[in-house]
């Protein structure tokens, strides 16, 4: 994973959006992300973003990110054991008022997980699906391991052996 130095330190209030929205777009300009995960990374940050108002009003949290290109991991220190345990309980009960942020975050992460104050949230920003990717890796491991593959496969458009 190639660790960043970029970090923010935020005051979660009425101001702290700015200061999200700008984290997400630096890193997906430095990674050269596109609409559809920059519209995940916007969303569930979003959505995290509400949830920190909701229960941590008034307290700094530390924004930062590593990334293998395939992946990038957000990581929030500072978060309170209060905002974990609802991200955690997520039941997905419509009367739960934070029921649709959750239901978002969720959503357009890989996986969200709490340790010792820090979350970390993973967004899949590879550029194709990663079952196309898995079975592409695997055809060049073969053919480059000096396997007999056997014929070409045309699965959508694409050739595999």
């Amino acid at each position: 994973m190639k660790n960043s130095n970029l970090k923010h330190e935020v005051l979660i209030g009425n101001e702290s959006q700015h200061y999200f929205e700008y984290f997400v777009e630096e890193i997906s300009n430095k990674l050269y992300i596109n609409e559809i995960y920059f519209g995940n990374l916007s969303t569930g940050m979003d959505a995290l973003l509400s949830l920190l108002t909701k229960y941590q009003e008034d307290n700094i949290v530390c924004l930062s990110y590593n990334t293998d290109y395939q992946s990038v991991n957000i990581f929030i220190d500072g978060v309170s054991r209060e905002t974990a345990e609802v991200i955690d309980s997520a039941s997905g009960e419509i009367d739960n008022p934070q029921a649709n942020d959750l239901f978002m975050l969720l959503n357009v992460t890989e996986s969200v997980a709490f340790e010792n104050g820090r979350l970390t949230l993973v967004f899949d920003i590879g550029a194709m699906s990663k079952q196309v990717y898995e079975k592409r890796r695997q055809s060049l491991f073969s053919y480059f391991n000096g396997e007999k593959t056997g014929k070409l496969k045309k699965s959508n458009d694409h050739f595999y052996l």
